[in-house]
């Protein structure tokens, strides 16, 4: 019933008891149609009751629940537990992005606006990027790439300057990381198994699909819709007896991915702006996951439809969106980025920054091994600053040394250990052994103290720095 009491009793008789049985008072229940819609959200109030001449006589095990939050809403796509699932499963691993989301705690699925609570960006920072011209160039292409080598900030310059933007204007701002395995599927849209209840899909297709006057009032409105959502809960209790019976449909449905997604979020909400960060841009084909979009998200293309593959349907990417990608230059050589991406984006080099690093020994010991790799002509696979922002005493620095820059500087250059002793010294590096010399990184004072001393002495720019004297 609509407009009934909020406690009600949910049952369970086709729902598999082992779950059912663990499931205690103020548990929370999440309502979902096992696809991509969530009906409402609850908590267990009441204990096990064995019901044999309920109304709803083919649901005997009952627990009453008290529905707090009965907004029907669609999941978003990276939110979905992958395969199929029972209508009543304990949450896992699979399901934590959704939890997350639904319950507004740290999520995979990030969506930043300007009147959500987080923290605000710096407004040095901002006016920064004022100075800079990202705004502008974002504004002008309304694509970016942030590049540069490791450890230079550019994922968090991207969310930075995207949170700036928020401070601005109403602004949503979505996050997503491409690799080797990431497809247009993915991305725009693609095939997924449909699960096993068809009538169910077909049920939200069909009412979902009833478009409603528009001379009507809220109330008259909000009548209606709450006929509509009696009749397909109707349609899934049969649904979920089986009757009727879809078993010559196909079993997949298409979905969109999160660019097509937010692409029909902007094109009906344009007064408000939409970022998508994609970190890593480089690591997949990004050709291919881009697909025939690729030659509409130019500035001077937007709003000219494309028809998609799989569905055949025209879209178009509204002027309100933008994108800002992030590139690691130590994975791929810009010059090695394909064409049509680099004459579609707007570039901007993060290198390393030195002023970004306090302590005056560390900040030394950064600008001389940049100079000796540079002097090897890797411009492209200089250490980033974040390497030594943080470094509190020469303890932590042996560390970062040992596990993190010297394993960077082994596949930058092969593991070949002639330039890496040219580098780092031959007393840290032991050339004929191909090794590390484990003496300078054992956990003791004395340990660390002779590292220091060889890699400052290693890396001494001698030219510029005065020999030192007995």
């Amino acid at each position: 019933n609509e407009n009934g009491p909020t406690h009600q009793s949910v049952s369970f008789d086709w729902m598999p008891m082992r779950d059912f049985v663990k499931s205690k008072i103020n548990d929370e229940v999440i309502l979902w149609n096992g696809n991509n819609k969530i009906f409402a959200t609850g908590k267990i109030i009441g204990g096990y009751q064995y019901l044999k001449h309920d109304i709803h006589d083919q649901h005997h095990h009952q627990k009453q629940v008290e529905w707090t939050d009965t907004e029907e809403r669609d999941i978003p796509d990276n939110m979905l537990p992958g395969g199929q699932r029972p209508s009543f499963v304990e949450t896992d691993k699979s399901t934590t992005a959704l939890v997350n989301w639904l319950y507004g705690k740290e999520q995979i699925y990030q969506e930043i606006t300007s009147d959500r609570s987080t923290v605000p960006p710096d407004p040095k920072l901002c006016e920064k990027f004022e100075k800079m011209g990202y705004t502008k160039l974002l504004e002008k292409e309304k694509q970016i790439i942030f590049y540069g080598p490791p450890g230079t900030g550019k994922t968090w310059t991207a969310e930075e300057f995207a949170k700036c933007r928020a401070q601005k204007k109403k602004c949503k701002i979505e996050m997503v990381t491409f690799h080797p395995s990431y497809s247009y599927e993915d991305f725009v849209e693609g095939f997924r198994p449909a699960g096993r209840n068809i009538a169910a899909l077909l049920a939200n297709q069909m009412y979902n699909e009833i478009e409603l006057p528009e001379e009507l009032t809220e109330d008259h409105k909000n009548e209606i819709q709450k006929l509509i959502n009696i009749y397909k809960r109707e349609w899934k209790n049969k649904a979920f007896q089986g009757q009727p019976s879809f078993n010559n449909l196909s079993q997949y449905v298409l979905e969109s991915g999160i660019f097509k997604t937010m692409c029909k979020n902007a094109k009906e909400n344009p007064s408000t702006e939409y970022i998508l960060i994609i970190d890593e841009i480089n690591r997949g084909n990004i050709s291919k996951i881009f697909g025939e979009l690729i030659s509409v998200i130019e500035d001077d293309k937007r709003g000219k439809p494309v028809k998609l593959v799989y569905s055949k349907k025209d879209l178009f990417v509204p002027k309100n969106l933008y994108i800002i990608g992030t590139m690691n230059t130590a994975d791929m050589s810009l010059v090695q980025v394909d064409t049509a991406l680099r004459r579609r984006f707007g570039f901007i080099e993060l290198m390393p920054d030195l002023s970004l690093v306090k302590n005056e020994k560390y900040k030394k010991i950064l600008r001389n091994l940049n100079k000796k790799i540079l002097d090897e002509k890797m411009r492209d696979k200089q250490i980033g600053h974040s390497y030594f922002m943080n470094l509190k005493n020469d303890e932590e620095l042996q560390f970062s040394f040992k596990y993190k820059i010297i394993p960077l500087l082994q596949d930058y250059f092969y593991h070949d250990y002639t330039i890496l002793a040219k580098i780092l010294g031959k007393k840290i590096i032991n050339e004929s052994e191909q090794r590390l010399n484990e003496k300078y990184f054992e956990d003791n004072a004395g340990s660390r103290k002779d590292f220091v001393s060889e890699l400052s002495a290693a890396l001494k720019d001698k030219k510029n720095e005065p020999e030192d004297t007995d």
